[in-house]
């Protein structure tokens, strides 16, 4: 009895070990940032997720298929991340690296009851554990998704055997009830009854590989419930991915022809991880790699057949891999990937296994040097993820590591110059953007974004529409202009973009006529944010035309808000692109709002100061040679409007003659504004005024 409690708690010490050293692994991914490949639209601004546990969230959960993936257990999951730790991301990698060193603990364990060897168990454990085809799955927020269920799947095999061996009442259905739960999460759960199959060969010995094809038809057919339940969830993502128009539309022979290329791949990318990183590209079809990756499938098969009396484990770990690894080695084709390492997650545990015991099963003396090899092995494993794990620490990183191995990467390209864009350096972001359009692999998606660059933040409608006539090869006033675009654009955001630059260079040109076409077939099929992009330059359009009741009317068709109450939001929304760096479609947008309202002092006054104060950004915007003089005109007419008795006003006058180059002026107008604060006793007003008089009499305007 004593020894018996002695054995559980030595191998309960050494899985929590195991689950305490993978922690501390990964330990530095908490710090991590969240990356704008999924994390936004998954997590940052998921509605269902973002305001953590509600009923109507949780009912959305359920019922609803936010980005074309239905998860409710995931979304759940980040709801609880919220409740706990708010929307900071070190949140959501903490709990990412706890349930994936739960999954190691466990999965010892279970190796452990099939194997009943300790070493065996440990060291298969730490290789699928320790390889830096795991990074992906831990360090990347979303990929919640492979930790989360695979803590289901590991929990089913686990309860499926232990049931079939008496110790466990109920074990199938609590296994069914795990693989449910775990289709929650995501849907490589629907292996789980293939799995179960090989448990039934190997280690609970219900028959064996002789007699598989005999008894294999009544094991099958026992696990009714879980095939019914596979063929439910392996439907769900094709039908929603169907609906959102995700699916590509690849030939089948050429889906089946990629399939053992794939499987090269990933072999390889097991036997030696280097060049790991997201957005893998497309590989190409060539015939030779096609003859390895069929002839290497078909002889490791054949070979590993003629073993399976001496090795039945070898032959199972294989089948593991490879029918594992089958819902995902490109029979369908969907999204931006046909290869990620995180598809390894599950195919790995049963081959890492396998490759262990093949180890072990040698002489003593073989054994010792087995042993040895393993621990090399396991130490450039632990390198590899150590190296591996910094790149994910932002999006900047990551995505200049994804194009250093994939120069010509467009979803790459794509990312990094969000990067770029959302930290502001936008000089970088340009240059970046010039390089990238002369590839002829990047040009389409690199001009798509030049444009968006123009419009939306140099304010160069010009420039935009030429990047597109180049893009599209017609003509601005080709009927088919932008369907050419609607049409051939595959990328979400990209759809986006373009739909921007569209209201944009509609709007610009003066044609109400196009913007209602695009609007009308796309106001119900567009997202929230392009529609409200597009209703605003639609609304911009209308009243620089003076139709102001149309524009009315198409504020209250869109939305509950009035045409005139959006007006008055329109200056923040300005302010807001220019503060983005949309200095040039911002100042457009100031200009028509000052003509539109000339009396709104606030505004005149708010649009005055950002454009005086404004530091210089290296970047070459639409009109900017006009933006000093409009300043002081606006703040002149701020000035009046209040009285000429408001000494933030007077304040936001003087910046504007700075910035202008009348330092003295300025003065005039800051000593102005010093008498006036004094005079209604507001000290801080008058601190912050006396440091912009020293910079106006220094000769320097006040950034």
């Amino acid at each position: 009895m004593k020894s018996d409690l002695r054995q559980k708690l030595r191998l309960a010490g050494i899985g929590l070990f195991i689950a305490t050293a993978l922690f501390a692994v990964y330990a530095p991914s908490i710090g991590y940032d969240f990356i704008l490949l999924d994390d936004g639209p998954y997590v940052q601004n998921n509605p269902t997720v973002s305001g953590g546990f509600s009923w109507p969230a949780v009912k959305a959960a359920w019922t609803e298929a936010n980005e074309a993936y239905w998860a409710p257990l995931l979304w759940m999951s980040f709801m609880l991340d919220v409740e706990l730790f708010g929307l900071e991301p070190w949140g959501f990698h903490l709990v990412n690296v706890a349930l994936f060193a739960l999954n190691a603990g466990l999965l010892f364990a279970l190796f452990r009851r099939w194997t009943g060897r300790t070493g065996v168990a440990l060291a298969a454990t730490l290789l699928w554990a320790l390889h830096p085809a795991r990074v992906e799955s831990v360090a990347w927020v979303v990929e919640r998704k492979d930790v989360l269920s695979g803590l289901f799947f590991l929990l089913g095999l686990g309860v499926y055997v232990e049931g079939r061996r008496g110790n466990l009442r109920y074990g199938s259905w609590m296994a069914w009830a795990c693989m449910a739960l775990g289709g929650a999460v995501k849907q490589i759960v629907i292996v789980m009854p293939a799995v179960m199959l090989l448990l039934d060969i190997w280690p609970l010995a219900r028959t064996d590989w002789d007699r598989v094809w005999k008894d294999g038809w009544r094991l099958a057919a026992e696990k009714w419930a879980f095939w019914g339940l596979a063929v439910v969830l392996a439907s769900l993502p094709i039908w929603l991915h169907h609906q959102d128009d995700r699916m590509l539309d690849i030939p089948v022979a050429h889906r089946a022809a990629m399939i053992p290329i794939h499987y090269l791949f990933y072999l390889l990318k097991l036997v030696w991880p280097s060049g790991l990183a997201v957005l893998q590209g497309d590989l190409p079809f060539r015939w030779p790699e096609f003859a390895i990756g069929i002839g290497f499938l078909a002889g490791a098969t054949w070979a590993l057949w003629r073993f399976r009396k001496e090795a039945p484990w070898a032959l199972w770990g294989w089948v593991w891999f490879v029918g594992a690894l089958f819902p995902l080695s490109g029979l369908v084709w969907a999204g931006a990937e046909r290869l990620a390492t995180r598809f390894l997650y599950v195919p790995h545990m049963g081959l890492a296994l396998a490759v262990v015991l093949g180890l072990a099963h040698r002489g003593r003396n073989r054994r010792v040097i087995a042993a040895a090899a393993a621990l090399l092995v396991l130490a450039v494993y632990l390198a590899a993820t150590v190296r591996l794990l910094p790149y994910w620490r932002d999006s900047r990183t990551l995505f200049t590591r994804v194009l250093q191995l994939n120069p010509d990467s467009v979803h790459g390209f794509d990312n990094l110059a969000r990067a770029y864009f959302d930290e502001g350096r936008f000089a970088e972001w340009q240059a970046y953007l010039e390089d990238f359009r002369v590839r002829p692999s990047g040009s389409g998606i690199a001009d798509i974004q030049y444009a968006w660059w123009q419009a939306a933040m140099l304010g160069d409608a010009e420039a935009s529409w030429a990047a597109l006539e180049k893009l599209t090869g017609l003509p601005r006033t080709d009927p088919d202009f932008w369907l050419w675009l609607e049409t051939r654009t595959n990328d979400r955001m990209l759809l986006g973009t373009w739909r921007d630059v569209a209201g944009i260079c509609l709007r610009t040109a003066g044609d109400l006529e196009g913007l209602e076409r695009l609007w009308q077939r796309g106001k119900n099929q567009w997202d929230e944010r392009t529609r409200m992009n597009f209703l605003a330059e639609m609304l911009y359009a209308c009243w620089s035309a003076g139709r102001e009741t149309e524009a009315d009317a198409l504020a209250r068709e869109a939305g509950s808000l009035s045409g005139a109450l959006l007006r008055a939001q329109m200056p923040a929304r300005f302010a807001e692109r220019w503060q983005q760096g949309a200095r040039g479609y911002a100042f457009a947008c100031f200009e028509a709002y000052a003509r539109w309202v000339p009396g709104d002092g606030l505004a005149l006054n708010n649009m005055a100061w950002l454009m005086a104060t404004a530091r210089p950004d290296g970047l070459r915007h639409a009109r900017m040679d006009e933006w000093p003089a409009a300043a002081v005109a606006w703040a002149e007419r701020a000035l009046e409007a209040g009285g000429g008795a408001i000494p933030a006003v007077w304040g936001t006058l003087a910046a504007a003659r700075a910035n202008a180059g009348d330092y003295a002026s300025a003065q005039a107008a800051a000593e102005r504004a010093l008498a006036l604060a004094a005079a209604s006793g507001d000290e801080p007003m008058r601190g912050r005024l006396q440091a912009q008089l020293a910079e106006y009499q220094a000769g320097r305007p006040w950034r």
